[in-house]
């Protein structure tokens, strides 16, 4: 879209300030953006409360389900999801 010239003094002005406005805004969205990353972080942190389990734990649970069984149950024992135990029994979790 080609730009108008113009040549009055006011048009000149008012098209600075919105460009003085707009910088304005996109830093204090910058800074926003930035506020909303950090307060994340710590909320992913503070939500971080899965149980860990041990070595021997997932030993444990491949053993488990080696004998027959299912991997619901020993996710109830465990308090894990079942498809933690999944990932273990399939040694995508503690290889």
């Amino acid at each position: 879209m080609p730009v108008r010239k113009s040549t009055h003094l006011n048009e000149i002005a008012s098209r600075e300030e919105t460009i003085a406005n707009l910088q304005f805004e996109l830093i204090e969205m910058a800074s926003y953006a930035a506020e909303v990353v950090q307060e994340n972080t710590v909320l992913r942190r503070q939500a971080d409360n899965r149980p860990k389990l041990t070595r021997e734990q997932a030993n444990a649970i491949r053993a488990l389900h080696a004998n027959g069984v299912k991997q619901y149950a020993i996710a109830a024992e465990y308090g894990v999801n079942p498809a933690t135990v999944s990932r273990i029994v399939r040694r995508r979790y503690y290889a």
